[in-house]
């Protein structure tokens, strides 16, 4: 039987030292399961009602989907970068970038490489214009065995 673990799935949970109410979860279910989704939610205290929904079902199968949701309120100088290439090839990945309309230097950066590949990884990298070069460089390594793929 498949000894992979269906409940396989990592929890980011970051806070701002600034504005404790500010965070960002992002929650990646196990890569190799039809179900496999990726979950990145983002709220802001200056403007409570925004957040941004990326869902991402399995990328091995045909009818690969991403539902991006957005909620602005004052849609300023907000806007989002979603870039796709193919989700077979090796080379494929997501780029989503995301502009602070009250902060226009903060912006998130997630990267993610073929989950198809021995090792896919996801990169968060965090940027804030507020505290002294600060910033948060996510990066995780696929803790299953290359040898999954058959």
């Amino acid at each position: 039987m498949d000894p992979i673990p269906l409940k396989h799935y990592i929890t980011l949970h970051i806070t701002d030292p600034i504005s404790p109410k500010r965070y960002i979860a992002l929650h990646i279910t196990d890569p190799i399961l039809p179900k496999l989704y990726i979950l990145l939610h983002i709220t802001d205290p200056i403007l409570p009602k925004l957040y941004i929904l990326l869902h991402i079902t399995d990328p091995i199968l045909p009818k690969l989907y991403i539902a991006l949701h957005i909620m602005d309120p004052i849609p300023l100088k907000l806007y989002i970068l979603l870039h796709i290439t193919d989700p077979i090839s090796p080379k494929r990945y997501i780029a989503l970038h995301i502009m602070d309309p009250i902060l226009p230097k903060l912006y998130i950066l997630l990267h993610i490489t073929d989950p198809i590949l021995p090792k896919p990884y996801i990169v968060l990298h965090i940027t804030d214009p507020i505290p002294p070069k600060p910033y948060i460089v996510l990066h995780i390594t696929d803790p299953i065995p290359p040898k999954r793929y058959m």
